[in-house]
């Protein structure tokens, strides 16, 4: 968590700008660098490389919604489902 806020730190508004490819598309994101982190270790989980991750989110991202946007609630999903089935197979092992 300290690396991550850190990172924002060095950047002059919070957002780091990375590119990707979105399918043969090259974009530039800014996003904060606790939603990089997260996006590496999705893909990482995933089996995935970031650009087929940002790739598919954009596929699923209703029209209206901005990719950016899209991708932080992806990541904050994930992570929110993960902590949930982890908390449930922890249950489950109790009773």
């Amino acid at each position: 968590m300290k690396q991550a806020l850190d990172a924002v730190g060095k950047s002059h508004d919070g957002l780091i700008l990375h590119n990707v490819r979105i399918g043969p598309l090259r974009t530039s994101l800014r996003l904060d660098a606790p939603t990089w982190s997260a996006l590496r270790e999705i893909a990482q989980r995933e089996g995935l490389t970031l650009h087929q991750l940002c790739t598919s989110i954009k596929e699923a991202k209703p029209p209206a919604l901005s990719l950016t946007v899209a991708i932080r609630c992806y990541a904050l999903h994930y992570f929110c489902d993960a902590v949930t089935a982890d908390a449930r197979d922890r249950y489950k092992n109790t009773c």
